[in-house]
């Protein structure tokens, strides 16, 4: 497929116009001071178009037109060239009717008339072209930079039958422009533009295929900054312009020029393409103060529009205003564009009221491009005039299409209408009828702007480069010989030359226009510029300009205003609360502020040539609030101007928010009443200062009075979460801490608590034990806190509680009120109370009560006052028709004592003030922050002195700040300075008081930080606490104890008695570094007791008897053990088995030291090494004894004197089984017993076991003992076994009991299985008739057992050894009777042999026995036996078996 690889591979670089697009785009929007990104829709039709057609697939199934079109292209080659042949020439139309923003644009709708004026004269020229057909496509721009992308795209590719176009006129503006090229210039596609005058556009590497016939902005930059300076003489200039393409470049180029001509940009500001309301407030804010009157503005004309009436607002445009505006072509020219903004009110908080174009623009200067003049033109406007309305018959231009009327029906090539439009790409809305009126004898008439001369010129350039290449003999119009021969052509224009340099700009018959707004009627020419006359008047023009100054003089070229001859101070004061109560409290300070005012003011010696001016708004005690009046007072205060200082607002919460606007705005703040210590952080708070100690102090104060004056070392804390309370609660905290005072309880409640939220606080602390209570919160939350409290018993006359209120509650008793003495509404709403009772016995602290001369002054002064009530009959009352509020206003004309406190008009106002004469019963008392908010204005006053005196020109924020830093003065509360923070140190204070009667507070004293509290005559002996004797509240009283309140302590270890001490005591709780008991009375503590332990310890009698036995049983059988060991090879061992024989002395002795295992504690360990060791110990031990007996059985019991065998592997499997068994048994114990939580096994584990102290069970404690539950069955299979293997040993012993003692032990054995026998039922009665005594009984009894069966069965040998002839005569008899019972009743012993296995073989000697009748031949059979057993071991090399 050759066609699509000749295509894709060249015009794959499309792709690449995405990448060149979107990195300005993202980037912008990244950018927090660009303007928007433009809207990314355009991109999903290109990347539809551009990739299906390099796959030859629909991207998009939906839009055929564009598959079957890039089908078509692919194979016919079409990207590559035109149609062919010159019967046609295809021209493209963009062209701005409607924006994006659905408004209508006149100004670019009528250059598409010139381009289709261009149009029709070229097909009805004769002389050019005259076998071509000029056809035409238009398409609506918007002035959208991704519309004219589109568009671009749509005239490449789809327009003229998909044939595309031969060349583009358009778009309206450089942005749109640069877009379009991006996909025009991959398609070798001339584009001419009539307006976009970017002097970027003039780079031919970026936009090769770019031409305008207006001139590049370089040029407008030129001509403006020239008739600035060098006509009207202004050496310095002010540059607003908007970030833009267009905008941004053309006042670069500006200001190139300027800065050329030797002027100063004194000052630059930027806006988006779009401003906001906003932000045009804040770029006029920034021109406010700035001292140039000659202003230089560049935008699109819609964001011109919004600044107009933000300059209009704010006193910087207008007839009058001062101020010469030097507009460009995109505003000049465009004057309705502008007026589509600017004659339309503002939305929202920084909105401004619509003005009207033709009032306030008088005096403003315009730049277009020259307005053209001569023959050529003459013909132009003959033709433009003599045109037919397009207006169509619907009454108007942008107006909707109904069924009763019709739009004008002129189309382009294609059909498409060119003055009815879908403005909103929405069928289900009508379309707009948009046209013109062109008899300029019509009142509708629109005369032809500058750029429809410029878009006429355009489609002519077109032509005559068309005609050019068809006399040059070219068979097509193709895209690289049409620009070349764009850039050959010359002629004469509408307006003027137009040729083209090689970078596709025009500069020959380049020139401008300057205008002059001179009246309603709008501009008038004062003549034109060009860059080789410069600015040429026309006749009488420089005479006749008309500037905005009251006496028609030139604007001066910049101002330097006396700016310290006004002190603007903004207050922020709260009068009426967000939920509507007045706050006679914070009006109070307002009052002590107004004050100030009027006090320096009438000061010769301070501020003498500046007037302090006033602006008030009411903060409401809203953090909100608070932010919005710190903003105005930053910008629309005082005409616009701003404040320098601010004063205010009450509280921390809203102060914090006031600074994170005015610490922008570099605005020093001073509060009054704000107090948490967080606001002393200069690096979050810079710009704030206050006259008020930081709660750090009244925390310290307050924590010093309870402590070291009432002797209180605990306290409970109530405080709300705002920031005011929490932290200056933190603050009292930290303070009584260091103080070793303990907070026994800190309950938190809302900033504005509900009733049920006030129930559960109070709730919490009423089972506190303190009695001593510090509130910190809100007068509001405080009100209703107050009757939850005294609903409760914890407040009141005689409640027997002492509270400690702050400065926000003691100091502001009237909002208290106002949420005391309503009732509670819900179910958990308290009834209203009377505060004058409930309070008596409180404290308070507030801001230190004033004295002195400066005191005495201001107390003088305030009651000298006239009443504020006004004539409604009180405060905060409605105003009606017969009465009035006090008129009393700021700087600005707010009224103070008059509030349309809901911002409702339909509501009436409310009338708010006070009586100032003490001896009217209405008279109101300054509060502690009246004097406050006095000393704060004087702050203000003095450091504005400082500065004037300093020779400072203005009151700037950081000049003002440093000299508040700098100054003390005296003020009403006393020294008055600040540190680096903005914190005042140097004359905190605060008074102390006691309400004592219904009468309200009495001073107590005053707090410093030097001195402490420091009482007044008389005051500490009279304090009055809330109890029945006015005794001062208990410390802290503990409730009555109560059974869970009283701790069992048992020790961990046994004693010697075998006992634990079981200790009881009151719980404690944990007071600074000292612990109390947490309750008193009550229930009795028992006694402490000793209980019995849950093992034996080693140093208990049992414990003690049990190892001492095990030792010497252990002894008594390991000598015996040793004994076998030394007489190994005697001949009465070899007899008698020596492995046996030591086997059963071993284990006996290992079976005594089990003993030492059965005391101690019932560790995991030891419960599982107790019954392996001790069953397995006595397996191996009555195991061994059984062994030997039975082997003994097996050769003596033989009645058949048949040859017996009894091999080693019969004897060790029979042992083997014994002791498998009860291993077995001992593992399935452990496997299916009671399983251990968490152990993973069961049985034989230790557990932690709840065992009762007392008999009801109120007391428990933890014993370990070892699991036997689910263990019954398996501990008795292993004694049951036992009872087998002693009873198979008893039976054997009896059939044994004659074989002579050398042989067997039978009657001994007996004997000592008859005792194990005996003491293991004892131990069984024991264990289950008197657990306890079990180890006492076992410790004996096992090594008694083990020691007794050993003598029995060594101790005769022992004498066979030693004294053989004791023995003779007993063992004679033996025999004698063994073999009477043998031989028909008797015993055919016979001699041992051996098989070659090692095996014993017994040969029976047939009355053998009988025939000996003495001793001595018996004895010498035996020892032949013997000697014969000792020659088999020396031929054999090893061991007989049995021996």
């Amino acid at each position: 497929m050759p066609a699509v690889a000749t295509w894709a591979v060249p015009k794959i670089v499309a792709l690449a116009a995405l990448a060149q697009l979107l990195t300005p785009t993202l980037a912008g929007s990244l950018n927090p001071f660009s303007p928007p990104p433009a809207t990314l829709g355009f991109l999903l039709p290109l990347c539809t178009i551009l990739l299906g057609a390099v796959s030859g697939t629909p991207a998009n199934p939906t839009n055929t037109n564009q598959h079957q079109f890039a089908s078509k292209a692919l194979e016919n080659g079409y990207f590559e060239r035109r149609l062919a042949g010159t019967e046609t020439l295809n021209i493209g139309f963009l062209h701005p009717v409607y924006r994006e923003t659905l408004a209508y644009d006149a100004g670019g709708h009528n250059r598409l008339v010139g381009s289709l004026m261009a149009i029709e004269a070229i097909n009805a020229d004769p002389d050019i072209l005259p076998d071509t057909v000029v056809k035409f496509e238009f398409l609506d721009s918007k002035r959208s930079s991704g519309v004219a992308l589109q568009g671009a795209m749509s005239h490449a590719t789809t327009s003229f039958g998909n044939y595309g176009a031969h060349a583009v006129v358009g778009p309206a503006s450089s942005g749109p422009s640069e877009n379009a090229q991006l996909v025009l210039k991959n398609w070798d596609i001339p584009q001419i533009s009539y307006s976009a005058s970017s002097p970027d556009l003039s780079d031919s590497g970026e936009y090769p295929t770019f031409f305008r016939t207006t001139a590049s902005d370089a040029f407008q930059g030129a001509a403006v900054a020239q008739f600035l300076n060098q006509d009207l003489e202004y050496t310095n200039v002010c540059v607003v312009n908007a970030l833009d393409s267009y905008s941004a470049k053309g006042a670069a180029a500006f200001v190139a020029a300027a800065l050329d001509l030797g002027m100063t940009i004194v000052k630059s500001v930027e806006i988006y393409e779009n401003p906001t309301e906003d932000q045009a407030a804040l770029a006029v804010e920034t021109l406010r103060t700035a001292e140039c009157r000659a202003m230089f503005m560049m935008s699109q004309a819609g964001a011109a529009g919004v600044m107009t009436r933000h300059l209009v607002h704010a006193g910087l445009m207008g007839p009058t205003s001062g101020y010469l505006w030097m507009l460009v072509d995109a505003i000049a020219g465009n004057v309705e564009g502008v007026q589509a903004t600017a004659e339309v009110d503002g939305e929202g908080d920084f909105g401004t009221p619509a003005v009207v174009l033709a009032d306030v623009w008088v005096g403003s200067m315009g730049s277009i491009p020259l307005s053209p003049s001569g023959a050529k033109y003459d013909a132009f406007l003959a033709a433009y005039q003599a045109q037919a309305s397009t207006l169509g018959t619907c009454g108007g231009s942008d107006v909707d299409l109904t069924d009763s009327c019709a739009c004008d029906g002129t189309t382009d090539s294609a059909g498409n209408p060119l003055f009815q439009s879908d403005h909103d790409s929405d069928d289900s809305t009508p379309d707009k009828c948009v046209g013109f009126v062109y008899d300029p004898a019509d009142d509708d008439y629109s005369a032809p702007n500058a750029y429809t001369y410029l878009a006429y010129d355009a489609v002519w350039a077109l032509a005559v480069a068309a005609n050019s290449l068809i006399e040059d003999g070219a068979s097509e119009f193709g895209g690289s010989q049409m620009q070349e021969a764009l850039k050959s052509i010359s002629f004469e224009g509408v307006t003027g030359t137009v040729d083209f340099e090689s970078n596709g700009d025009r500069e020959v018959g380049v020139g401008f226009t300057i205008m002059n707004w001179a009246s309603s009627d709008g501009y008038t020419t004062l003549g034109n510029w060009d860059n080789t006359n410069g600015l040429v008047y026309g006749d009488g023009a420089e005479a006749s300009i008309v500037y905005s100054t009251e006496d028609n003089s030139r604007p001066p070229d910049i101002v330097e205003e006396n700016l310290i001859a006004t002190l603007n101070i903004g207050f922020l004061h709260p009068v009426y609360r967000e939920t509507l109560a007045y706050d006679a409290g914070g009006h109070s300070r307002l009052v002590g502020s107004l004050m100030a005012i009027e006090a320096i003011n009438a000061d010769p010696n301070i501020l003498p040539d500046t007037v302090v001016k006033f602006e008030f708004l009411d903060s409401k005690r809203s953090s909100g609030v608070a932010l919005q009046g710190a903003m105005s007072h930053a910008t629309t205060s005082f005409g616009n101007y701003g404040a320098h200082a601010v004063v205010g607002p009450a509280s921390s919460g809203p102060s914090m928010n006031a600074q994170l606007v005015l610490k922008n705005f570099g605005i020093p703040q001073i509060s009054y009443s704000a107090t948490s210590p967080d606001l002393s952080d200069s690096g979050e708070y810079p710009t704030f200062f206050r006259t008020p100690a930081s709660d750090a102090f009244q925390g310290a104060a307050v924590a010093q009075f309870l402590n070291q004056d009432l002797e209180y070392t605990n306290v409970c804390v109530v405080n709300a979460l705002d920031s005011y309370s929490a932290k200056g609660a933190a603050a009292f905290v930290a303070a009584a801490l260091d103080l070793g005072m303990t907070i026994v309880k800190s309950v938190e409640v809302y900033e504005n608590p509900t009733e049920e939220q006030a129930a559960s606080a109070v709730e919490a602390l009423r089972t506190a034990e303190c009695r001593a209570m510090f509130m910190m919160m809100q007068a509001g939350a405080a009100g209703v806190m107050t009757r939850h409290f005294a609903k409760a018993g914890l407040m009141g006359p005689t409640s027997g509680y002492l509270w400690m209120f702050v400065d926000a509650i003691a100091g502001n008793v009237e909002a208290v009120l106002e949420t005391a003495g309503v009732n509670g509404v819900g179910v958990f709403g308290a009834p209203a109370v009377n505060l004058t009772d409930v309070w008596v016995g409180s404290m308070g602290s507030i801001p230190l009560a004033p004295s002195g001369v400066k005191y005495d002054q201001f107390l003088l002064n305030y009651q000298a006052q006239s009443s504020t009530l006004g004539t409604c009959g009180g405060s905060d009352v409605n105003l009606t028709d017969s009465c009035a509020c006090d008129q009393t206003a700021d700087s600005a004309g707010n009224l103070l004592f008059q509030h349309n406190h809901d911002e409702d008009e339909s509501t009436p106002d409310r009338c708010a003030g006070f009586v100032y004469d003490p001896s009217d019963a209405d008279y109101s008392a300054p509060n502690a922050y009246s004097y406050l908010a006095y000393d704060a204005v004087w702050a203000l006053a003095v450091a504005a002195n400082s500065l004037i005196e300093n020779n400072a020109t203005e009151f700037g924020g950081s000049q003002m700040q440093e000299a508040l830093k700098s100054i003390s003065f005296e003020g009403v509360t006393g020294t008055v300075d600040f540190e680096s923070n903005g914190d005042r140190e140097v004359g905190v204070g605060f008074t102390i008081m006691n309400w004592a009667s219904s009468d309200g507070y009495t001073t107590l004293g005053n707090w410093d930080n030097t001195n402490g509290l420091v009482y007044g005559d008389g005051a500490e002996a009279s304090i009055v606490y809330s109890t029945e004797d006015n005794s001062k509240p208990p410390d802290i009283v503990l409730p009555a104890c109560k059974a869970e309140d009283i701790e069992v302590t048992v020790e961990p270890d046994c004693s010697s008695s075998g006992t634990r001490l079981a200790q009881f005591r009151v719980k404690t709780v944990t007071v600074g570094d000292d612990e109390t008991n947490m309750c008193i009375g009550g229930v009795v503590r028992p006694e402490d007791i000793e209980i019995e332990c849950e093992y034996s310890p080693v140093s208990g009698t049992a414990g003690l008897l049990a190892i001492v036995c095990g030792m010497i049983g252990a002894v008594i059988c390991g000598a015996w053990a040793i004994w076998v060991g030394v007489f190994w090879y005697h001949k009465v061992i070899k007899i008698a088995q020596p492995v046996f024989c030591c086997s059963f002395a071993t284990s006996g002795a290992l079976l005594c030291l089990s003993n030492a295992l059965m005391v101690g504690p019932n560790t995991t360990v030891m419960c599982h090494l107790r019954p392996w060791v001790f069953n397995l110990t006595f397996d191996v031990m009555f195991g061994s004894l059984f062994m030997k007996t039975f082997r003994v059985y097996k050769i003596f019991g033989n009645k058949s004197l048949t040859k017996v065998k009894v091999s080693s592997i019969e004897i060790i499997r029979t042992y083997g089984m014994i002791v498998f068994v009860d291993a077995t048994l001992l593992v399935l114990w452990i496997a299916f017993g009671d399983e251990g939580e968490g152990r993973g096994f069961k049985g034989m584990y230790s557990k932690s076991t709840q065992k009762n102290i007392d008999m009801a069970g109120t007391w428990t404690y933890d014993a370990a003992e070892c699991n036997n539950d689910g263990s019954e069955m398996y501990e008795v299979l292993t004694i049951f076994f036992k009872v087998l293997l002693v009873a198979g040993g008893v039976k054997i012993s009896w059939e044994v009991r004659n074989v002579p003692s050398k042989f067997s032990e039978g009657k001994y054995i007996g004997i000592s299985v008859f005792l194990v026998f005996i003491l293991g039922c004892i131990g069984l009665l024991v264990k289950f008739a008197a657990p306890d005594a079990l180890l006492l009984v076992q410790g004996i009894a096992v090594p008694f057992a083990c020691a007794s069966s050993c003598c029995f069965v060594f101790g005769p040998k022992l004498i066979m050894v030693h004294h053989p002839e004791m023995l003779e005569e007993s063992n004679m008899n033996t025999a004698t009777n063994t073999a009477g019972n043998t031989s028909d009743n008797s015993l055919r012993s016979g001699s041992s042999d051996f098989t070659s296995d090692g095996a014993q073989r017994v040969m029976p000697v047939e009355g053998e026995l009988s025939k000996h009748d003495d001793q001595e031949d018996y004895e010498e059979l035996l020892i032949r036996i013997s000697d014969l057993e000792d020659e088999l071991r020396r031929v054999k090399g090893g061991v007989v078996p049995g021996s």
